[in-house]
C-alpha cells in the first residue's frame, strides 16, 4: 500500500476479512481507518468483518464489537443481518459477557430487518421441515444462547443474577442438616 499503489474497495475487503477472521483486531481497524481515510463506506460486510475480528481476537472485544455494532446503526445507511447479532453474540459469550450476549439478542428481536422479515416467512409455512431451522434467528443463535446462559452458571438462570434464597434442592439439604 506505500508503495505507490492505490489499493481498491475490494483489496481492503479482502484484507480486512483475512485478518479478521484471524482475529487480529488490531490491525482490522487499523486497515478500516485506512480504507475509511482513502473515501470508501464501508458495507454491511465490513462491518460484519470487524465484528469476526473483535470475536475471533485471543481475548475477545465485546465492548469494542458492540461499539462497531452501535457505529453500524447510527450511519443508519445499513441494516444489521443475522449474521451481525451471532459475530456479537459470539465476541459477548467469547469474552465471559453474557449479558452483552442478551443484550445483542434484544436488539436483534427489535431489528425489524432481521426478526420481522424472518418471522413473517416462519409463519407462512403450516408445516416444520428441516429447512426450517435456520428461519427466524436459527438454531446457532439460540444455541449461543444457551451456552451464554451456562456461562453465567446457575446462580444467574432464572433470577436475572440476583440468587433467591436457596433453590429447593439447596433448602431440602439444609433442612436435613438441621434434623440430624
Amino acid at each position: 500500500v506505500n508503495a505507490g499503489v492505490n489499493p481498491s474497495r475490494e483489496t481492503y475487503e479482502t484484507t480486512l476479512a483475512a485478518v479478521s477472521a484471524g482475529g487480529m483486531a488490531d490491525v482490522a481497524l487499523e486497515v478500516f481507518a485506512r480504507m475509511r481515510a482513502d473515501g470508501f463506506r464501508p458495507r454491511k460486510s465490513t462491518y460484519n468483518s470487524l465484528l469476526e475480528a473483535c470475536a475471533s481476537a485471543p481475548q475477545p472485544r465485546a465492548e469494542q464489537a458492540f461499539e462497531i455494532y452501535h457505529a453500524m446503526a447510527d450511519d443508519g445507511a445499513i441494516a444489521p443481518n443475522k449474521r451481525t447479532f451471532v459475530l456479537l453474540i459470539d465476541a459477548a459469550v467469547r469474552a465471559g459477557k453474557p449479558e452483552l450476549a442478551f443484550d445483542a439478542f434484544d436488539a436483534m428481536k427489535k431489528s425489524s430487518s432481521v426478526w420481522s422479515s424472518s418471522s413473517s416467512s416462519s409463519s407462512s409455512s403450516s408445516s416444520y421441515s428441516s429447512s426450517d431451522a435456520d428461519d427466524v434467528v436459527g438454531l446457532d443463535v439460540y444455541n449461543r444462547l444457551i451456552h451464554a446462559c451456562a456461562a453465567r452458571g446457575p446462580d444467574h438462570a432464572s433470577t436475572g443474577g440476583v440468587r433467591e434464597r436457596g433453590s429447593k434442592r439447596t433448602r431440602r439439604a439444609a433442612r436435613g442438616r438441621r434434623e440430624r
